[in-house]
């Protein structure tokens, strides 16, 4: 909503200089920055469903990857044991409450939020992206996304394959 009241903003500037509206979008967009965001569910059915969930977030918080899809992860934020790991090793408090939630911050403002639904046998991945001002495009920040998603996809498809195999 507060976007559009920007964007409403500019409308008589850019009808004033002879842009189009789409024209003034792209402007916003430079001046503030392009944002991107998904929200993908994996479903864990069946006897095994909690225990893959379980898994995956010990995972995450345990053994956590160093860069996803090749994007370096700056800091690591354990919303149950309330931290912020940072990659050369300092660790700071977070001020929010405790939750099942793991957030991964990546080195270029990008980050994906993982958490299991309270009411479902599903884990949640929350992704978000942000281009830097200046002009890399929507396309540039939905491939980050996108591929720190598969790889998450890849993981948990590798991982319920492991608990599978070892049962």
């Amino acid at each position: 909503m507060n976007c559009l009241l920007l964007f409403l903003t500019q409308v008589p500037d850019t009808k004033s200089i002879g842009k189009s509206l789409y024209d003034g979008l792209m402007d916003l967009y430079d001046e503030v920055g392009h944002y991107w965001e998904s929200l993908e569910t994996l479903t864990f059915s069946g006897e095994n469903g909690q225990e893959n969930i379980v898994g995956i977030m010990k995972y995450f918080r345990n053994d956590p990857p160093l860069s996803i899809a090749g994007v370096v992860v700056s800091a690591i934020e354990d919303y149950q044991a309330g931290t912020r790991r940072f990659k050369d090793g300092t660790v700071e408090k977070l001020s929010l409450p405790e939750a099942n939630v793991v957030k991964f911050l990546f080195e270029d403002g990008s980050w994906v939020c993982v958490r299991p639904s309270g009411t479902e046998p599903k884990c949640k991945f929350y992704f978000w992206g942000k281009e830097g001002l200046g002009g890399r495009g929507r396309v540039v920040v939905e491939c980050v996304v996108t591929r720190c998603y598969e790889s998450v996809l890849i993981f948990g498809s590798c991982y319920t394959t492991l608990v599978d195999i070892a049962q």
